[in-house]
């Protein structure tokens, strides 16, 4: 088996380097400015600064945006209970259940932990001035979403490039890796590996669907600015298309290792014809896939797309003796070895797509390079 670079996705789609400088430097900067404009409540300010730090300056904004409003939902409404009624202890209850309605059923579940700290903070630190607190909180949460949204900025003019091709190298190795994993425990019939990798495999999937709604928000980004660093619009749908087959190529196999997983009970009774033609396919494809990652880390010089051919002779004949089959529990048992077949036939297509988007991918790594 051919060695490659082991790294776990949450290192890979995050750095925790580059993560770690950025919410250090807004949560300490805009605590030092809060302590000089707002010095009442300096906390907001760093904490809400490190909430917004982003790989993306425009999901920074969009974060930033849901900050300000939550925290304006709260304060406000915490602010008309507390001169309207004043036993704190009500006016918690009220504004607790409020806050936490209105966010679940306008379907704006991202506005609640920040609109219920807001009600806490509110509630907590009252005084006499109710109105004077409403403008101290909103002023700190400003501050620090404005040090956030600068530090995204700066950063993003030397960043973005190296971050992207990062994150997307890696997500491709991490997921070869778990297919591998996937096709051991197949081979294998081991039930246990095949139901926790099918809870990797969906924890991987959600990861790729956060990384790509980064990437959507730097294709809004890239309307009000031409180039981010080295990376065009371009060069960004290349990499989105990389990462959206990338999903595809995750749920496929997540799904064989969740049939396989059933079937384990009754693997006996597959043909042995059938449970060979099925691990010719995952070495079909894996060769496929090792094809990907040499070009993707740039190992070797690899500039031709060679697409692999679906072959449905396999799924004609299990589909020819479901038909023929008298048995219920029979057919029952070949409809799922189909199922699995048709997934590797989907398999094929979504590692031939990524593989056309791969090439784009390296040719775009070797122009900014040069």
């Amino acid at each position: 088996m051919r060695k490659f670079v082991k790294i776990e996705l949450k290192e890979a789609l995050i750095d925790s380097q580059i993560y770690i400088l950025k919410s250090t430097l807004a949560g300490v900067i805009a605590f030092v400015l809060a302590g000089k404009l707002v010095p009442d409540d300096a906390l907001s300010a760093a904490f809400v600064a490190i909430l917004c730090i982003k790989p993306a300056f425009y999901t920074g904004l969009v974060v930033g945006k849901q900050q300000l409003t939550a925290s304006l939902l709260g304060a406000i409404l915490t602010a008309l209970l507390l001169i309207g009624i004043g036993n704190k202890i009500l006016v918690i209850s009220l504004a607790l259940v409020l806050v936490t309605a209105f966010c679940v059923y306008q379907k704006k579940e991202e506005y609640l932990t920040i609109s219920v700290f807001t009600v806490l903070y509110m509630v907590i630190l009252s005084s006499e001035n109710t109105l004077e607190m409403v403008t101290i909180r909103m002023s700190s949460v400003f501050l620090g979403v404005v040090v956030a949204s600068l530090i995204n900025f700066m950063l993003s003019f030397f960043l973005y490039k190296p971050f992207l091709y990062f994150r997307i190298k890696y997500a491709v190795h991490l997921v070869y890796q778990k297919f591998i994993q996937a096709m051991n425990a197949n081979i294998s019939a081991n039930e246990k590996n095949l139901e926790k990798l099918y809870k990797d495999f969906e924890n991987i999937y959600a990861q790729l669907s956060t990384f790509s709604s980064e990437m959507l928000d730097l294709s809004q980004e890239l309307k009000f600015r031409k180039k981010i660093g080295e990376i065009e619009i371009n060069d960004l749908a290349s990499m989105y298309q990389t990462i959206k087959n990338l999903k595809m190529v995750t749920r496929y196999v997540q799904d064989i290792a969740y049939i396989s997983k059933m079937l384990v009970p009754e693997h006996k009774k597959i043909p042995d014809q059938w449970k060979e033609d099925l691990d010719k396919l995952w070495f079909q494809n894996r060769n496929t896939f090792e094809r990907l990652i040499k070009k993707i880390s740039n190992e070797e010089k690899i500039s031709s797309i060679s697409f692999a051919n679906v072959d449905f002779s396999l799924l004609n004949e299990i589909n020819e003796a479901i038909t023929n089959s008298g048995e219920n529990e029979v057919r029952y048992l070949y409809a799922k070895v189909m199922a699995i077949v048709v997934d590797f036939q989907q398999l094929q297509i979504s590692l031939n797509h990524l593989d056309y988007f791969a090439n784009q991918y390296i040719d775009l790594y070797k122009k900014t390079e040069n």
